[in-house]
């Protein structure tokens, strides 16, 4: 035990340990990355030499700070930080120019110009870049966290989510990387070429572990993918190098983009075909509609930026669109991941993926008017643009501010508000009284109890409402005026639970059945109060409980008249009542058997064990006359153990249900041979229905008391027993040519002979049974029974099932 404990210890250790290192590297990266895009401008210029050495700029980025300034494809660049601009470190690597303070460029158009770019607070960094190279990417990152953080703090143990965790959190890392990257910093450089790549393959990874626990193979193990995961390895170790050492050439920084694309291009292929394949299987039926949003979510997510920007950069060294608006697609990922998470077909986190979206709806429309107010108010030029900015703050606090209302209503109000934890500490009380209720007086003295006991009310009532006769009854004491009478009658659409406001107190319905409503009256407040939400939730727990607990009340009260009812009849008990009592009975042998098998069989066998070694033991230790006495103790516990393994198996046939009726008579009969002086003819036809457990074991209960009253006083040589279905009927026939009886004295003997629990049985099954005897010419029995029992009804007209007690 404590081995299991100190496991466990070392466990949620490893587990802490592992998601503080993660936030810390989270945390770190975040500051940093944010640090960079404040910090650094991007200036968005890539050139390349012409024939006399000079720096032609062949490519503007549209977030650039070249592109504000007015520079335009085609114009050279002459110098940059006051040097040549063939010399500059960025240019000569990457082919581009940023990280530069002051460009020098000879315009075909203005002519030279000196562009400076510094970076003076948040107001000089232009609209666009804002919100493409810091808004969007840090609301996917958000959103990504936000998702991987529920996802670990409800399925940490699950090794499917972890990699999951991982999945969102890479491509979270590396969309916000990008803008950073864009800057040729060197850490948002490797973000994006070194670990871009990997993402997909993380995917394909834990959708193998997911889908292992149904059975079901994601990507089949080839030497393909063998090539695929070296390359991908090659890949990371390349951008790595480059990124952060000059050990290649400058035109390495090209190879090396393009096996990134060839990497991602394949790594999203292999994802959507598999996707692809494992939808389109019939096998995978239930699991249709998770694949189906997958496959939805990934080729929205991923087709834009493939087809725009990869294929087109691998085919034609150029991009049809900015991958600013491609990437922008990549949201469709968390939300389809969202829609998988409520409803329930991914990974069990409903509750608090269901409660923030509950409160981003519930802060919407809030935030909408506080940002209008705040726009108007400050009577800017951009409506639009400080409108967005004020909308984001707004609606994110909102949302989290109700969430975290929710955490601190959970773990504080009880202590603060006193009132609210004596509330549920009264449903609790009362929930337990439940359970010792056995009267519909009970119940009322309970519930009238605890309303008491909790608040301070004139007075309490149970009364009921005809809304068949339009007629109320209620006890004296009641306070109801004539308004009252009329408004409770007048609602067609009370049900249980529903509360209504009287002119004296209050109406809460506690139970209904058919037209008649059970109903309670709290008279009003003595301090004059009234009640507040709190307390009227309360009382509508308290009626639900209160509700189940009085059908069953009722149920078992019919049941009860029901049973004293079929007593009273002078015709015996109905069939359902008899079914009832041997479904009962077997249950009971059923559990006499298994402690007969599980105690006392088991005793014997262990005793019988230490026996027989001790025998081995000391086999030429002892007299010949202790070893007689000891293997006759080991013959009487074998008779001992094969006595009781045949109680067993009489209390419990074995496999009666599994082997069916034919061959658990044949099993029977062969036993019984073995046991009898009289031969056993035993003739069946193929029964045509499938009984139940309950014929099938009333059937053989039937054979083992006849052949125990033929070995006892029948003096048979020969028995018949013939098993036979015709339509929805099964016909029985047992017979033997023994000694015989008279008919017209057998009954004074039935009780001792068994015979009435045989027509008791066939009584319960809805059965009929005749019995032919005469002194000197043997005994015969003939049985019907039906494939399909009926339900009986008792006295209230409500339905029997068959099968009461399985």
């Amino acid at each position: 035990m404590e081995i299991k404990v100190d496991r466990a210890d070392n466990q949620r250790t490893a587990h802490k340990a592992y998601f503080m290192s993660v936030v810390l590297l989270v945390c770190t990266f975040f500051s940093y990355f944010t640090y960079v895009i404040f910090t650094v401008p991007i200036i968005g210029i890539v050139g390349e030499l012409d024939k006399t050495g000079n720096v032609i700029v062949t490519e503007i980025d549209p977030l650039g700070r070249a592109f504000e300034e007015g520079i335009q494809v085609g114009d050279r660049v002459i110098e940059v930080d006051s040097k040549p601009a063939n010399e500059f470190e960025m240019f000569v690597k990457y082919s581009r120019v940023e990280k530069a303070e002051s460009i020098l460029v000879d315009s075909h158009i203005s002519g030279s110009k000196l562009y400076t770019f510094d970076m003076g607070g948040l107001s000089s960094i232009p609209k666009k870049e804002m919100i493409f190279s810091f808004i969007v990417p840090l609301f996917f990152f958000i959103a990504n966290l936000i998702i991987s953080i529920i996802l670990y703090v409800k399925c940490k143990h699950d090794k499917a989510a972890v990699i999951l965790v991982l999945y969102f959190l890479l491509i979270g890392f590396t969309y916000y990387a990008s803008p950073v990257a864009v800057r040729i910093d060197t850490i948002g450089r490797f973000m994006m070429a070194g670990l871009l790549p990997v993402i997909p393959f993380v995917f394909l990874y834990f959708m193998n572990v997911y889908l292992r626990r149904h059975n079901i193979e994601f990507i089949y193990k080839s030497r393909f993918m063998v090539v695929v995961i070296l390359l991908l390895e090659l890949v990371v170790i390349i951008n790595f190098i480059l990124a952060v050492t000059d050990v290649f050439a400058p035109t390495a920084f090209e190879s090396s983009a393009f096996l990134t694309y060839i990497t991602l291009i394949i790594g999203y292929g292999l994802c959507l075909y598999c996707l692809i394949d494992v939808y389109r299987k019939p096998r995978h039926a239930k699991l249709k509609p998770l694949f189906k949003i997958m496959l939805i979510s990934h080729a929205l997510a991923f087709t834009p930026f493939v087809v725009l920007n990869l294929f087109p950069l691998l085919l034609f060294g150029t991009q049809l669109v900015v991958h600013h608006f491609s990437t922008l697609f990549l949201i469709a990922l968390p939300v389809g991941y969202l829609y998988l998470f409520t409803s329930k077909k991914l990974f069990d986190v409903d509750f608090v993926v269901t409660r923030f979206k509950y409160y981003a709806s519930l802060a919407l429309v809030p935030s909408l008017i506080v940002t209008t107010l705040l726009v108007i108010t400050l009577q800017t030029e951009s409506y639009f643009w400080v409108g967005f900015k004020f909308f984001i703050i707004v609606y994110s606090s909102m949302t989290l501010l109700l969430y975290l209302k929710e955490q601190i209503d959970y773990r504080y109000r009880p202590k603060i508000f006193k009132q609210m934890y004596s509330l549920q500490e009264g449903l609790d009380r009362y929930s337990s009284a439940l359970s010792k209720v056995m009267k519909r007086d009970d119940l009322e003295r309970s519930l009238s109890q605890e309303i008491r006991t909790l608040m301070p009310v004139e007075d309490i009532c149970f009364f009921t409402i005809d809304k068949a006769t339009g007629s109320i009854e209620y006890p004296e004491n009641m306070k109801i005026c004539e308004g009252d009478h009329k408004l409770l009658l007048g609602r067609r659409s009370l049900k249980v639970a529903d509360i209504v406001t009287l002119e004296d107190g209050l109406c809460l319905i506690i139970g209904q059945r058919n037209d008649q409503l059970y109903a309670i009256w709290i008279g009003n407040k003595v301090n004059n109060t009234k009640f507040n939400v709190d307390e009227l939730r309360w009382f509508k727990t308290v009626a639900n409980y209160t509700s189940i607990l009085n059908e069953n009340l009722y149920l078992i009260q019919n049941l009860l008249d029901d049973l004293e009812t079929e007593m009273q009849k002078g015709r015996g008990a109905s069939p359902w009542v008899l079914r009832l009592i041997f479904c009962l009975s077997e249950n009971e042998r059923r559990r006499l058997a298994s402690d007969l098998h599980d105690s006392a069989l088991q005793d014997q066998l262990i005793w019988f064990r230490k026996l027989e070694t001790f025998l081995t033991d000391y086999k030429y230790e002892l007299s010949s006359e202790s070893m007689q006495q000891l293997y006759d103790i080991k013959e009487g516990l074998l008779d001992v153990i094969f006595q009781i393994r045949e109680t067993c198996n009489e209390l419990r046939p074995p496999l009666l249900k599994e082997l069916g009726l034919q061959q658990a008579l044949d099993s029977l009969l062969d036993h019984m041979r073995l046991h009898v002086n009289f031969d056993v003819q035993f003739k069946v036809e193929p029964l045509q229905s499938m009984l139940s457990e309950e014929q099938i074991t009333a059937v053989y209960r039937i054979v083992q008391e006849l052949l125990r009253n033929t070995s006892k006083h029948a003096q048979a040589d020969k028995v018949w027993i013939e098993l036979s279905q015709m339509n929805d009927q099964v016909y029985f026939t047992y017979k033997d040519d023994g000694v015989g009886m008279d008919l017209h004295q057998m009954e004074s003997s039935f009780s001792h002979m068994g015979m009435s629990g045989i027509r008791e049985r066939v009584i319960s099954l809805e059965g009929e049974i005749e019995f032919h005897s005469e002194k000197g010419q043997g005994f015969e029995v003939q049985i019907m029974l039906p494939t399909i029992l009926s339900s009986s009804r008792g006295e209230n007209e409500h339905e029997r099932d068959s099968y009461l007690i399985s």
